[in-house]
């Protein structure tokens, strides 16, 4: 009984895990739409490595509504687990990579060195940002970690 209980907690639990990701990957990609959204993502990303070129040829709308779609595709892909271990796998290891690169804003954002502080000591909200960002990672590691295992079987 207390092995079906251990399988029946962990299967809940990597549960409520994946689809609290799913809910957060698709509601902020649908707040990606939003001039609000757009407007506070651009300082972020014309300052990193990996997206400063695309403002070259992307508008700040442009560019929010392209991140948008991609983390509602992600959203979506991971939510297919039940029914294709593959896709959801695809979906988590994709957000993998998303969250990284936020991640990687940390460095690359001048947000905390135009107020003279330095790494660990960012701003309040900015380090609420990024710790949201680093607990949606471990999320994403999870479940791609489990969708593959299913996979692979």
């Amino acid at each position: 009984m207390k092995t079906a209980t251990a399988i029946l907690s962990i299967f809940t639990l990597t549960s409520v895990v994946r689809y609290g990701l799913v809910l957060i990957l698709i509601s902020i990609g649908l707040l990606k739409f939003t001039k609000h959204e757009a407007d506070a993502i651009r300082p972020l990303a014309e300052n990193s490595p990996f997206f400063s070129w695309t403002f070259t040829f992307l508008s700040t709308r442009m560019f929010s509504n392209a991140t948008g779609i991609i983390e509602i595709t992600l959203g979506t892909l991971i939510a297919l687990r039940p029914l294709s271990p593959n896709l959801s796998a695809l979906g988590s290891v994709g957000s993998v990579i998303t969250f990284l690169i936020i991640l990687s804003f940390i460095v690359s954002s001048p947000m905390h060195t135009d107020k003279g502080l330095s790494i660990p000591f960012i701003p309040f909200s900015l380090g609420h940002f990024f710790v949201l960002h680093f607990a949606l990672l471990g999320a994403s590691v999870w479940t791609a970690y489990e969708a593959l295992t299913v996979a692979t079987k």
